[in-house]
């Protein structure tokens, strides 16, 4: 892939790490643990504010990796996401959810980096399919700003927190 591609997608999965971030920082706490819509044939805990924040952190950083069989979050965070059963975790907090961000952000960085993110024969494996790495990260980042998206309309509508757009910063990574 060209420099000037990888520097666009690290600018565009920047920004919306940013509007998840914005989200995580101003969500009340009465509104932390709240059901955001409607689930059927699972306990409501799975649409909650935290819940969906984890759940796109998890997705993200799995989709970073080269390999499922490698993955594994940074503490305190497990592989419930991959539980068929659909085993949730403890409710994590305002302060690990920021930290696992902080994590992605680096992450991000770091392998966008790497020459092998360049490279589009590059496959990734996970759920037992091989995918193009270069497709599975603009896969990604579309479900970043799903869920990004969820969470600030959530806010806007329960406590009248409005999320400003984040355009991309022309943050330039020198390397890339």
């Amino acid at each position: 892939m060209s420099n000037q591609l990888m520097g666009s997608l690290w600018r565009q999965f920047d920004s919306a790490y940013d509007m998840l971030e914005h989200s995580l920082q101003n969500c009340p706490d009465d509104l932390w643990q709240r059901s955001m819509w409607p689930v059927k044939d699972l306990p409501q805990e799975f649409s909650s504010f935290w819940q969906v924040a984890a759940h796109v952190m998890f997705w993200v950083d799995l989709f970073l990796s080269i390999d499922e069989k490698d993955f594994q979050p940074p503490a305190p965070f497990g592989l419930e996401e991959l539980d068929p059963a659909g085993k949730l975790p403890r409710v994590y907090t305002r302060e690990e959810l920021l930290g696992y961000l902080k994590y992605l952000r680096d992450k991000t960085l770091r392998i966008f980096l790497d020459d092998q993110a360049h490279d589009p024969t590059r496959l990734i494996t996970a759920r037992n399919f091989y995918f193009p790495y270069f497709e599975v990260q603009f896969e990604s980042l579309r479900h970043l700003q799903e869920h990004s998206a969820q969470l600030a309309l959530f806010l806007g509508q329960q406590a009248g927190i409005s999320a400003d757009w984040v355009a991309g910063k022309g943050k330039h990574i020198p390397a890339i």
